[in-house]
């Protein structure tokens, strides 16, 4: 994470010499990190189901629990760190396409209860454990 920098402010009362001495031997004083953690993860966006993905879980009889959408949360940190754009997410026996940079479901599928799963045009897959 990048470290915020403050230095102190100056005023235009000072006279100039002062300030060009005060402003030159600053020292900067860094940001309390943990209202940067929370700042972080306030704006954080999380996953969002599309239409589409929400009709396909329901026709399929997928649950959609709040340990699923706290999983597929966890799984868009860790494919957003590695670049990722479009995943397949496997967890218990259910595909999710997540597309990463915008948080968001695009389809779901429960695997192998088709003849043939063929999933095309994403960039990265992540198995997440049983839990």
């Amino acid at each position: 994470m990048a470290e915020n920098w403050h230095y102190p402010k100056i005023s235009a009362n000072t006279p100039s010499k002062p300030l060009q001495n005060q402003a030159k031997n600053a020292k900067p004083t860094m940001v309390n990190s943990s209202f940067a953690q929370a700042l972080e993860q306030a704006t954080a966006k999380s996953v969002v189901m599309s239409a589409h993905a929400s009709q396909r879980l329901q026709m399929r009889g997928v649950p959609v629990t709040t340990q699923t959408m706290s999983n597929l949360n966890k799984a868009a940190e860790q494919l957003s760190a590695k670049n990722a754009k479009e995943s397949l997410v496997i967890m218990g026996g259910v595909g999710y396409v997540l597309n990463v940079p915008n948080r968001t479901v695009v389809t779901a599928m429960r695997l192998g209860e088709q003849e043939a799963n063929v999933i095309t045009n994403i960039d990265s897959a992540l198995v997440m454990p049983n839990s």
